[in-house]
């Protein structure tokens, strides 16, 4: 049976979703959602949302998975391989497994984004 998390009302939280932090800093001022995932029967992906505070970036990394990114909020660059590209809201990205890969907040507000990821991690 399928799942509904609900979001509620003026903030970035759902209903049954946990804030997780995000990064091996464990600093917490990074953080990550997983919307839907394995928890909620989802084989093989996950659909995670993330806040990053200004100056702030995720991990820069490199792994099989790939990620298709929606950028709700913010602006900033994203590595893509060796190169350094500028995004803003609206913006979607698509990162294939295997490529260095990190998202940095440029901008003076919260950079929100979804990323939907292959394994469901």
């Amino acid at each position: 049976m399928g799942v509904i998390h609900r979001k509620k009302d003026g903030a970035w939280d759902w209903e049954g979703v946990e804030v997780r932090a995000y990064g091996k800093e464990g600093k917490g001022d990074i953080t990550k959602r997983v919307l839907i995932g394995p928890d909620d029967g989802a084989q093989g992906f996950a659909m995670r949302f993330f806040e990053v505070p200004p100056l702030r970036s995720s991990a820069n990394e490199n792994h099989p998975d790939q990620h298709q990114v929606y950028i709700m909020t913010g602006q900033g660059k994203v590595l893509l391989g060796e190169e350094w590209h500028d995004f803003k809201a609206g913006d979607v990205v698509f990162v294939p497994g295997g490529e260095q890969h990190c998202f940095r907040n440029t901008g003076d507000d919260v950079l929100r984004f979804i990323c939907c990821a292959e394994r469901g991690w």
